[in-house]
């Protein structure tokens, strides 16, 4: 499955810190974080990542980004209009 995480950053010297103490061993095994990137503004960032389900990314994701208020959803990999995605 993917799902699409906005980051609201509402700290932004916290997100940088979240960031900095960021460890591709503690993400949840099955989980994958294959695009990324931060707003110009750093006000807010847009991950898609990839695993079995929102809420076990969910709670990991929200502890590991304490800085933002983080907006979830599934996205539809055959809806029209979506492209893009990894193999």
């Amino acid at each position: 499955m993917y799902f699409s995480v906005i980051h609201h950053i509402e700290d932004r010297d916290l997100w940088d810190k979240n960031l900095a103490e960021y460890d591709e061993a503690d993400v949840p095994t099955g989980y994958s974080n294959p695009i990324s990137y931060i707003a110009a503004d750093h006000t807010r960032a847009y991950c898609l990542w990839t695993g079995p389900s929102i809420e076990g990314l969910r709670s990991w994701l929200d502890a590991a980004t304490s800085a933002a208020r983080n907006e979830y959803w599934e996205v539809d990999p055959t809806a029209e209009g979506t492209v893009g995605l990894p193999d």
